[in-house]
């Protein structure tokens, strides 16, 4: 199990956002991890009884600082509220 604390950044316009976090490890070795990602809403929209979920997706670069640090890619893919998303 990893417990974190998590702070998280949007920058919202109107068909991007940008999505930056950092997140501090208190359980095993201590790490800091820091991620950005530029998302990009596509035009699926799923429709439900409760509202609508946006499709989004993007790429973005992770580095965690721990005794081994580490460097990495994203692919965020998933679904948003538009509400959410601005």
């Amino acid at each position: 199990m990893r417990a974190s604390v998590t702070a998280v950044l949007f920058a919202v316009s109107i068909i991007v956002i940008s999505h930056a976090a950092a997140a501090w490890s208190f359980a095993g070795q201590s790490a800091l991890q820091f991620h950005a990602d530029y998302l990009l809403h596509g035009p699926v929209k799923l429709e439900l009884p409760a509202g609508s979920l946006v499709f989004h997706f993007g790429g973005g670069a992770q580095v965690i600082l721990a005794e081994a640090p580490e460097l990495g890619i994203r692919i965020p893919i998933g679904l948003a509220s538009p509400a959410a998303v601005g």
